[in-house]
This record gives C-alpha cells, sequence and structure tokens, in this order.
C-alpha cells in the first residue's frame, strides 16, 4: 500500500488524528518512564511520528538518534588553533 505523506511544519493545525496519536506517544513514553529533554517541540515528535508511520517505539528510537546527535554538536566547542 502506498503511504501518504503530510509535511509538517511549525504553527500549523494538526487533525484530531494528529493530536490524538500525540497524546498516545507521549502516554506511551510516561509508561516506559521514558523522557523527552525539556527543549524537544511537539512539532518535532509529530514530524517524526508521521514519518515513522505512528510507530511509538520506531519514533522514539528515531528521535534518541537527533537528540544524541544534537547533543554530540552542540554547544560547539571551540579550539584554539595554532600556526
Amino acid at each position: 500500500p502506498v503511504r501518504s505523506q503530510r509535511l509538517m511544519f511549525y504553527n500549523q493545525k494538526w487533525e484530531p488524528s494528529e493530536e490524538k496519536h500525540l497524546r498516545r506517544f507521549k502516554r506511551h513514553l510516561r509508561t516506559k518512564q521514558l523522557e523527552l529533554p525539556e527543549w524537544w517541540p511537539d512539532e518535532e515528535s509529530m514530524r517524526i511520528l508521521h514519518a515513522a508511520n505512528f510507530d511509538y517505539e520506531k519514533t522514539w528510537t528515531d528521535i534518541n538518534v537527533i537528540i544524541n546527535f544534537r547533543q554530540g554538536l552542540f554547544p560547539i566547542q571551540l579550539e584554539d588553533v595554532h600556526a
């Protein structure tokens, strides 16, 4: 079956079914005693929920890959370069 694609942007109105999935995803995390960083926006969760076809475990795995990448990248460490 062909999966539909929905482009996700910030400040976008979500469908009731999308809001329901976001609530269920957050409940899923609480049940497993998992937490998203407080800086992580719902818009990013929604984007990844869509990409993972609303598979909550895959969404959590994908979010963790992004969080670990960002934490390894930021804050950028400046080093002195001596010629």
